[in-house]
Protein backbone atom coordinates (compact mmCIF):
# COMPACT_ATOMS: atom_id res chain seq x y z
CA UNK A 1 0.00 0.00 0.00
CA UNK A 2 1.28 2.80 -1.20
CA UNK A 3 2.18 5.71 1.90
CA UNK A 4 -0.81 8.56 2.79
CA UNK A 5 1.12 11.38 0.96
CA UNK A 6 1.64 9.46 -2.11
CA UNK A 7 -2.08 7.84 -2.22
CA UNK A 8 -4.37 10.41 -4.99
CA UNK A 9 -7.83 11.43 -3.79
CA UNK A 10 -10.58 11.18 -6.40
CA UNK A 11 -11.78 15.66 -6.43
CA UNK A 12 -8.77 16.87 -4.90
CA UNK A 13 -5.38 18.55 -5.10
CA UNK A 14 -3.67 15.28 -5.37
CA UNK A 15 -6.03 13.89 -7.93
CA UNK A 16 -4.22 13.94 -11.45
CA UNK A 17 -0.16 14.25 -12.14
CA UNK A 18 2.03 14.76 -9.49
CA UNK A 19 4.07 17.80 -8.99
CA UNK A 20 7.15 16.63 -8.35
CA UNK A 21 8.90 13.18 -9.78
CA UNK A 22 12.53 11.93 -8.16
CA UNK A 23 15.05 11.05 -10.82
CA UNK A 24 14.20 7.44 -11.24
CA UNK A 25 10.40 8.20 -11.74
CA UNK A 26 11.51 10.72 -14.13
CA UNK A 27 13.62 8.41 -16.29
CA UNK A 28 10.75 5.72 -15.81
CA UNK A 29 8.37 8.30 -17.52
CA UNK A 30 10.36 9.68 -20.39
CA UNK A 31 11.49 5.65 -21.12
CA UNK A 32 15.44 6.83 -20.56
CA UNK A 33 18.44 6.01 -17.94
CA UNK A 34 18.28 8.01 -14.65
CA UNK A 35 22.14 8.39 -16.19
CA UNK A 36 20.44 10.65 -19.34
CA UNK A 37 18.45 12.38 -16.26
CA UNK A 38 21.54 13.13 -14.20
CA UNK A 39 23.07 14.34 -17.64
CA UNK A 40 20.36 16.29 -18.65
CA UNK A 41 20.41 18.13 -15.40
CA UNK A 42 23.71 18.83 -15.13
CA UNK A 43 23.60 20.69 -18.94
CA UNK A 44 20.49 22.72 -17.95
CA UNK A 45 18.43 21.00 -20.07
CA UNK A 46 16.21 19.80 -17.46
CA UNK A 47 15.48 21.87 -14.43
CA UNK A 48 15.72 20.18 -11.22
CA UNK A 49 15.27 21.28 -7.84
CA UNK A 50 17.31 19.91 -4.46
CA UNK A 51 14.93 19.16 -1.72
CA UNK A 52 17.53 18.18 1.49
CA UNK A 53 19.00 15.06 -0.01
CA UNK A 54 16.74 14.68 -3.22
CA UNK A 55 17.02 15.67 -6.48
CA UNK A 56 13.34 16.57 -7.92
CA UNK A 57 11.99 17.52 -11.22
CA UNK A 58 8.71 19.56 -11.60
CA UNK A 59 6.19 17.62 -13.60
CA UNK A 60 5.76 20.87 -16.23
CA UNK A 61 9.36 20.39 -16.78
CA UNK A 62 9.29 16.97 -18.18
CA UNK A 63 6.57 17.71 -19.97
CA UNK A 64 8.27 20.96 -21.94
CA UNK A 65 11.60 17.87 -22.13
CA UNK A 66 8.83 15.64 -24.14
CA UNK A 67 7.49 18.36 -26.22
CA UNK A 68 10.72 19.43 -27.17
CA UNK A 69 11.96 16.32 -28.76
CA UNK A 70 9.70 15.50 -31.21
CA UNK A 71 10.53 13.78 -34.33
CA UNK A 72 8.27 13.43 -37.36
CA UNK A 73 7.95 10.48 -38.79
Amino acid sequence: KKPPWRETRPGTALDGPRILYSRQEAARLLSVSVRTIDRLISTKALAARRIGRNVLIPHVELMKLSRRDVVNV
